[in-house]
């Protein structure tokens, strides 16, 4: 599968491969206000990760967050954990969400595309 950094997760996983340490990985950052539109960053450093919203409902509400993706391993989403505590110490980390389902693919897994 290739998310929008263009890296590239075979998600089927490997069967020596503890599920917990499997990627992708996210941080999630911070609540926000609102869908917000991220620009993203052009730091050498930062250029192969992607910066992104995404909305739920946490109760009766929409709620908004700031995610920073897309890591191979854990222990790479621990180590910027690390490096951006002191700015949004409340982040955490967590497996990135399965949300991409290939079109071709969609009736099998009985999900229906929505075209935009």
């Amino acid at each position: 599968m290739r998310f929008s950094t263009g890296a590239v997760f075979d998600l089927r996983g490997e069967p020596d491969r503890d599920d917990d340490e499997a990627g992708p990985f996210v941080l999630n950052l911070c609540s926000v206000p609102g869908h917000i539109s991220i620009p993203q960053p052009r730091a050498p450093g930062l250029s192969r990760y992607a910066f992104f919203v995404s909305r739920g409902v946490e109760g009766n509400r929409d709620q908004c967050w700031l995610h920073m993706g897309y890591f191979a391993s854990r222990a790479e989403a621990q180590k910027w954990l690390g490096i951006l505590h002191r700015v949004y110490p409340l982040a955490f980390v967590t497996p990135a969400p399965l949300t991409f389902v290939r079109q071709d693919t969609a009736a099998e897994h009985g999900v229906a595309i929505r075209l935009e």
